[in-house]
């Protein structure tokens, strides 16, 4: 729930309260707050690795197609599992290492929209 979205459900949450409406319009964001769940990193990585099977990359529109093999190694990758670098993963599944570096910012900011924070970089 995006945080436009949660303030109009405050608003009409509020509206139902009887009282001071500062004070309803806070109860209700609080009672909502209560109920959204917030995504992990990770989840937000299995996600957006479920939701993804392929992404272009470089100048001319190459696709990189996001097999099993790399879904894990990248679920790997972040959760510091994954005893290498990126380009070590391209080189492992046979792909371009640009390819890897444009799903490893395509994942990072996929994190950063669902979850309001990014992965610390890791060196390549």
């Amino acid at each position: 729930m995006t945080k436009a979205n949660m303030m109009r459900e405050a608003h009409k949450l509020a509206k139902t309260f009887e009282g001071d409406y500062t004070a309803c319009l806070s109860l209700a964001l609080r009672t909502l707050n209560r109920g959204v769940v917030r995504m992990t990193e990770l989840e937000a990585v299995e996600m957006f690795l479920a939701e993804n099977k392929n992404i272009e990359f470089g100048k001319k529109g190459k696709v990189l197609v996001i097999t099993q093999e790399i879904a894990e190694d990248m679920k790997k990758f972040f959760k510091g599992e994954f005893n290498g670098s990126l380009t070590e993963i391209a080189i492992k599944n046979g792909v371009a290492r640009r390819g890897i570096n444009t799903l490893d910012e395509a994942i990072s900011s996929f994190v950063f929209e669902k979850c309001g924070s990014a992965f610390s970089k890791m060196v390549l």
